[in-house]
C-alpha cells in the first residue's frame, strides 16, 4: 500500500510539475508588448514603448486629424488591444448626444474591424479592436486591422464631428 501511495505521490508530482512548465511556456511564448512592438518596427511605424502598462503608444495621421493610438498587449487573458483613445468627446449632457451615439450604433452594426465605444463618465469615444492571442497574432492580420481602424477613423471623424455640432 505504500509502495502504491508513493507512486502515486510521485506521479502526481511530476503531472504537476509538467503542468507548471507547460504554464511557464505559455506565458513566455504568448504575445505580450515586445511580440507587437516587433509588428510595429516591422511597419515603420513610430511609437513609445511603457513595459509598466504593456502599451504602445502611437500618433497616427490621416487626412482629417490626428489619432493617439494604443498598442496594448494583456498576456494573462491572451488579449492584444489597438485603441484609438479620445477619438471625439460626447459628454453625456450635450445637446446632440443621442444623435452622435445612434449614428455610433449605425456605424458599429457596419463596421466589420473595430468597434466604438463611448464612456458616459466622461465622454470619451474611443474606437477598438480585440485580438484573441491565444495561437498568437499574424503579422499580415495585425497589419491589416491597424491600417483599418486608422483608415476607417480617419474616415468617420468629419460626419461625427457635423453631427456634434448641429443645430
Amino acid at each position: 500500500m505504500r509502495r502504491v501511495l508513493a507512486v502515486m505521490a510521485v506521479i502526481l508530482f511530476l503531472s504537476s510539475a509538467l503542468a507548471l512548465a507547460r504554464d511557464d511556456e505559455a506565458l513566455r511564448s504568448g504575445v505580450d508588448l515586445v511580440y507587437l512592438t516587433n509588428y510595429l518596427d516591422r511597419m515603420d511605424l513610430k511609437y513609445e514603448a511603457n513595459e509598466e502598462r504593456s502599451a504602445a503608444n502611437l500618433v497616427m495621421v490621416g487626412d482629417h486629424g490626428k489619432y493617439d493610438t494604443y498598442v496594448i498587449a494583456d498576456p494573462s487573458t491572451a488579449l492584444a488591444f489597438i485603441v484609438i483613445g479620445d477619438y471625439l468627446t460626447v459628454p453625456a449632457e450635450h445637446r446632440n448626444c443621442d444623435k452622435v451615439l445612434r449614428e455610433l450604433m449605425k456605424l458599429n452594426w457596419d463596421l466589420n474591424v473595430g468597434k466604438f465605444e463611448w464612456d458616459p463618465s466622461d465622454g470619451e469615444v474611443r474606437f477598438t479592436f480585440t485580438f484573441s492571442t491565444e495561437n498568437g497574432v499574424g503579422f499580415e492580420a495585425f497589419e491589416a486591422v491597424f491600417g483599418t481602424l486608422i483608415h476607417t477613423a480617419d474616415e468617420k471623424i468629419e460626419a461625427l464631428q457635423k453631427i456634434l455640432v448641429q443645430d
